[in-house]
């Protein structure tokens, strides 16, 4: 399974939990809005794609980066990363350490915009 069938699944599972919560008074988009703007259990991007886009950051060049939402997850990665990076005083971690602590930490979001959200949670409706 790839991260993005994992984020797929992760979110539709966190609806699904949601529902059977007692939160089905509210309206399945009211509860989409919510997971939109709840933290991830991990971030959904390749370590290599991170890396990449990191180095975007540290050349401040990020208005190369399309996407609002990748912007702002890869903008989230540097402000961690350049904390640890920081705070290591005796250079004991790589870049590449760094990095892959980060991503297997909890993400403030699943970045991923409201729309895409819904069709994320209606097409896994379908399919069962």
């Amino acid at each position: 399974m790839d991260l993005k069938e994992l984020r797929n699944r992760t979110i539709f599972n966190e609806y699904v939990r949601r529902l059977k919560e007692g939160d089905c008074r509210r309206s399945p988009r009211l509860l989409i809005r919510q997971i939109v703007n709840n933290e991830a259990p991990q971030y959904y991007i390749s370590f290599e794609r991170a890396a990449r886009l990191l180095c975007l950051y540290e050349e401040n060049r990020q208005h190369l980066i399309k996407s609002d939402t990748l912007r702002e997850q890869i903008g989230e990665l540097y402000k961690k990363y350049r904390m640890i990076k920081d705070s290591d005083v005796y250079n004991v971690y790589t870049k590449s350490q760094i990095l892959e602590t980060i991503l297997q930490t909890r993400a403030t979001s699943y970045f991923v915009n409201y729309k895409t959200m819904i069709n994320i949670i209606f097409r896994m409706l379908k399919k069962k």
